[in-house]
Formats: C-alpha cells, structure tokens, sequence
C-alpha cells in the first residue's frame, strides 16, 4: 500500500513511485498488485486494487492510466490481478469483473464475461492469473474454475473440481499458472495444493500437505534450469523436484523473510536470481548456490525413560527392553545426527499394536511417551530426515517386552482353561451318563411295546386263521355227510393248498401282494365249491401295481370277502357276483370288494327272523387289526362299508373299501 519501489542495483539505493491526488501524472493508486514490462515499446504497465491500469511510457516519462468508464470503451474493473502480454503484442488483463484484452495500438478494450447460459464463455468474473502457453493459447485462473482461450475459436473451454473424480482438479480458486521448459502446465490453488495437467488426456495429479508440500495456499510457481519449481505458499518456501515428485521445503529457520508470502510475488532476472516477496520483505537467491542435503541422518535414542526417570542405559539397533507390568509408563527420545540445520530435522515413530499409523512430529518434540501399554511384546520403529527431507527408512528399532503378572501368565491361563474344560467336562459327563440311561430306558421300552404289539398281531392272526380252518372243516364234513366223496376229496385238495399258504404267511408281518391275491384265489374257489357255483367273481389289478415287489399285511382283505358270501350272497335266489379290484392310491393300496347280494338290511332282518344274531368274527379280528396297524404306520390303514341302492332305493348289494398300506421289497 506504499506505491512502487525501484531500486539501483549498482548502489542499493531505492527510489519510489506514489501516487499523488494533486498530481494527474502520478500512479493512480499506492495498492500495487502486478507489473509488467514490455521491451518492445518500452513501456512499464502497473495494476493496482483499486487505481485500475497504469501505463509508464519510458520515451516520454508520461504515464497513462487506464479505469473504468461505463460511458465509453474501457476496462471492466478496477480492481487488477494480473498482466500479460501475449506473442501478438496484445495485453491481457485480470480483473475483479472480467477478463479484459487491450489493444495497445488503438488503446480499444474487449472484455470476456461469464455467461451461465454459454458453456464456451469464461467460467467466472473473478479472474486471478494469467498464462500464454507455447501453442499461443491463454490461460486463465478464476475464483471458480480453470479456463483455456482458443482465440482460433474465440471460446473457452473449462476445468472444474469433482470430489468425486480424483483426476480433476483440486480446487476451483487458481492463483497461479506455470508453463515448465517441457510444456508442461502446472496450476498453484487456495486450498487445493499443486496440481499437473495431462495436454493427452486434460487430467489433473494433485499434490498436496499428503504429499511433502509445506501448506496447499500456493502464491507463485518458478522454474529452475534443472526443470525444477520453486513454489511459495502460505507456509513457507518449497522446492518440487518433478521427477521424483519429492519435496524440499524452506522455513524461517532458512531465513526467508517470513513464512507467508503475497499472491504473485515472484520474478527471476535475467542474471538467473529469483525474487520472491512475502510479509516482511523479500528474499532474492540463485537457485544453485542452494546446495541440497543428501545425506541420511544415524539415527539414535538418547534416552529411554521410565515414569520420566531416565535410565543409566545406552539402547542401540535391535536391542531389547524388558519391563514388569507396573513399568506401563516409558518413553523414547528420539534423535537424527545431522546438524546442518537439525531444528528442520523430522521424526517419525510407530509402536506396533499400539500405533495404528506413524506419528509423524519435528525437532520440537522429539519424545515418543506411551502410557498404560498392556503386558506383551512389542516393537518400537523410528526415522529420522536431515534438513532438506532426507529419510533414514532403516532408523532405530528395539524389541519392548512387558512382563505379566503372575496371574497373566501363559502358564496361569492354560491352568485355568483346563480347570475349566474340565469343570465342563465333568459337568457334561454326568448331563451325558443320565441322558444314556434315560435313553436306554425309553429303547427298552419302546423294546417292550414292539414286542408287544408283534404279539398282538400274531395272536390276531393265530384268532383269524382257527375261524377259517372251522368253516372250511364245516364244509368239508357236509361232502361226507351227503356222500360226496369225489368232491370231499376235491375241496381238500385245494384246502390243502390254501392251508400250506396261511401256515408259510402266519409267521410275518407282510407277505407280497403275489401270495396274497394266490391264497384269496384259493379261498374263493373253495367257496364256490362249498355253495354249488351260488356265485362268480373277478379279481382286477391296477397295471401300476407290482405284485411281487409290494407286501401287505396277510388275511386282511379275505374277511370281507368271507363276509359278502355269506351275508349277501347265499340269500340271493339268483346267482352272485363279486368283483374285488386293487388300485394304486398314492402310497398305499386300494382295494375295493363289491357284491350283488341282499344288502346289509336284509341280511340283518334274516337274521333276526332266524333267531340267530351273531356278528362277523374275522372282521371283528380285523378290524382289531387294523387299529393296531395305524398305531404302527400313522392312520394309513382304513375301511368304509358303502351299501348300494338302486334309484328307488332298493338295495343292490355292498361295497367295501379298503385303504392298505404297503411296503416296497
């Protein structure tokens, strides 16, 4: 804010330019923000924060000035950033409102304006800083965006940052804009660091505090002979070296004039010095009288405390440090014997298990303190730099063993684990012993009713078959009654027969449907014997039905029969009929028997006009049977007795209709 300083450099002595309200050839305002001299028309132009544009023509010592007039052809804004001129001789301006393009020659502006509605306008008003890459194309820093004039084309095209794309930009506020020997454009952001444009792809690499860089407010970018930049943040001075992406950093323990530099303030002469200005002056060097340190620090612990009483010990690399339970309370002080400049050296240090990450520190705190550190064996790691950044990776490490107490010993927990493994062994021996003699009594029992409910069914079956035997005996005796010898002897024969069967199936408790539907053949044909062809009957099986591979529970389907014959058909003044039929119904068998004869009515009205009423003993047995069998195999044993009646309701005979389970072989 004390106009422009011009100082001789043969005798150091400076001068000085103010502005002057009495004065019309003074600078139009003391706030100077950027100069630029042009050897061509050797003329000085000066942008002041407020005074808007001066131009000092050196041939008349006139000085021209240049602000805004809403009125006439003019500059946008007052309030100047930054100065270029490009290779066409025209001179760009940066503004507080618009980006401005004068014409020397006839002294007419054009100014660039943003547009929300034109993607090819500048990005915002606000601009920064400027930059004329080698292709002849214009760059320019804004308060929002990054921006590339085509002046072929007259539009811009813009660079934005996306949190969510890491290849953009950093940050959208650019203060500075840098093209290296190589082409290569770099870009200096409030708050986002350094960044690098890729021309192939138009990505951004950002390096930032992450990455070595002293603070990411970057104020001014100049390149070196060796393509390496010199950066000036709001933290200090940096030194980037480009091809191994590592950073030097400079302090006021260097002796720079502060650690805050000005937006801008950065020049290099022809002589090959730079200047850089910054809170408290300026500082001006030649970049290869400063000598870079290669060296990697030793280093070492000087002291090992514990409860902040330093122990009489010297700790080298790899040593180890043993301490009981109640030594929790220890530290480290960490040193890198380098003393160029050692209040720049770094540190950084890591106990493994306690540390998640490194702490990183700086010669003013070079102690490592760790409290209450549980009993275990750990390893403390540090590394040190010099003062231009170089680390020592290998460092210093030492093996820390902290002792337990005697109740956390190794040897103390396995004793306990084992007391109570076997604690629950023992509890789980006993739970196990009456479980198995729990067990064992329900198998025993379960033993018994199986063997009961075997007897059972034998001795239902030993009822059934004496019933039988006593019927076809009956029938047998009335032959010789009647002096029927050759049919006595016939119906023995197939007696005989049938007898066979009923012995060689009393003993099991399923015989294949093949031997039933044999021995059933056998009873009828008896039967028809007995009663003088009274009836006829036809047996049918499902073709689904594999006979020799399905058993069924013997004798129980004959009862029925047996029942039909007497019950229904004797009674019957014409011939009978019987028509027995074996389905497949899903898991078991169905079996259907149905007669042509009396009804159940009528025979029961018979009955009682004879005087003689007494119930079926086979199905009686059977249906005893049957109940035993669905305790077995979960109800899927029925019957149901249908009686047949014509439309008038005249009976018409009986069906019965038996469901079977049965089992596969």
């Amino acid at each position: 804010g004390q106009g422009i300083n011009i100082m001789d450099a043969k005798t150091g002595m400076f001068t000085f330019l103010r502005h002057n309200p009495a004065d019309g050839q003074s600078i139009a305002d003391n706030n100077i923000r950027t100069l630029l001299y042009c050897p061509d028309i050797n003329c000085m132009w000066m942008g002041s924060f407020g005074g808007g544009l001066d131009k000092i023509d050196f041939e008349t010592d006139k000085i021209i000035h240049y602000q805004t007039n809403p009125n006439k052809n003019s500059i946008s804004s007052n309030y100047i950033n930054d100065i270029v001129q490009d290779s066409e001789g025209m001179v760009w301006i940066a503004t507080g409102n618009g980006l401005n393009c004068l014409d020397p020659a006839s002294g007419k502006f054009t100014v660039h304006f943003s547009n929300p509605e034109n993607n090819n306008s500048i990005s915002n008003n606000i601009t920064i800083c400027l930059l004329e890459d080698k292709n002849g194309d214009m760059w320019v820093g804004t308060d929002n965006g990054l921006n590339k004039f085509i002046k072929s084309e007259n539009r811009f095209v813009r660079y934005f940052s996306d949190p969510g794309n890491d290849n953009s930009l950093s940050n959208n506020t650019i203060f500075v804009i840098f093209e290296d020997k190589n082409g290569v454009i770099w870009i200096g952001t409030s708050g986002g660091g350094l960044n690098r444009l890729n021309p192939q792809t138009d990505s951004f690499k950002s390096f930032t505090v992450k990455d070595g860089l002293p603070n990411n407010i970057i104020y001014g970018i100049i390149g070196d002979d060796n393509g390496h930049l010199w950066i000036t943040t709001n933290l200090g001075l940096s030194k980037f070296y480009t091809f191994a992406e590592r950073f030097v950093n400079y302090d006021v323990k260097d002796g720079i004039q502060s650690n805050e530099f000005n937006l801008g303030a950065c020049y290099k002469d022809k002589k090959g010095l730079y200047y850089f200005g910054g809170m408290n002056g300026y500082n001006v060097f030649d970049p290869s009288n400063i000598v870079h340190n290669p060296n990697k620090p030793v280093v070492v612990i000087t002291n090992f405390r514990k409860f902040n009483d330093i122990q009489q010990h010297e700790y080298f690399n790899k040593d180890t440090i043993e301490l009981s339970y109640d030594d929790n309370y220890f530290s480290f002080e960490i040193s890198a014997l380098d003393y160029t400049n050692p209040v720049k050296n770094r540190y950084k240090y890591k106990l493994d298990n306690i540390d998640k990450n490194w702490v990183v520190t700086d010669a003013g705190n070079r102690l490592a303190e760790y409290k209450k550190v549980r009993p275990g064996s750990y390893t403390f790691t540090a590394n040190g730099t010099n003062n231009d950044g170089v680390w020592n990776m290998e460092g210093i490490s030492l093996r820390v063993i902290i002792h337990p107490p005697w109740w956390g010993t190794w040897y103390f927990r396995v004793f306990v684990v084992l007391l109570v493994i076997s604690g629950f062994w023992y509890l789980n021996y006993r739970r196990a012993g009456k479980r198995k003699k729990k067990h064992e009594a329900q198998q025993k029992i379960l033993e018994i009713e199986k063997q009961l409910f075997e007897l059972e069914q034998k001795t239902l079956r030993l009822q059934m078959n004496p019933h039988f035997i006593f019927n076809s005996l009956n029938s047998i005796q009335s032959y010789i009654i009647n002096h029927k010898a050759e049919l006595a002897v016939g119906y023995l024969s197939k007696f005989s027969k049938l007898m066979r069967l009923i012995l060689a199936n009393s003993g099991s408790k399923f015989i294949v449907l093949k031997e039933e539907l044999r021995a059933l053949n056998y009873y009828l044909e008896l039967e028809k014997l007995r009663f003088d062809n009274k009836f006829e009957y036809h047996i049918h099986i499902d073709k689904n039905i594999e006979e020799d591979f399905m058993s069924i529970p013997p004798m129980i389907i004959q009862p029925y029969v047996e029942n039909a014959i007497i019950h229904g058909l004797i009674n019957k003044p014409r011939k009978g009929k019987i028509d027995i039929r074996f389905t497949l119904n899903n898991e078991s068998i169905c079996c259907k028997v149905t007669d042509n004869g009396i009804g159940r009515e009528k025979a029961m009205q018979l009955s009682r006009n004879s005087g003689i009423i007494k119930k079926s003993q086979g199905m009686m047995i059977t249906k005893s049977r049957l109940e035993t069998l669905n305790k077995q195999y979960n109800e899927e044993f029925s019957v149901e007795i249908i009686d047949l009646k014509d439309e008038k309701g005249n009976a018409t005979g009986t069906e019965v209709k038996l469901i079977i389970h049965f089992i596969e072989d």
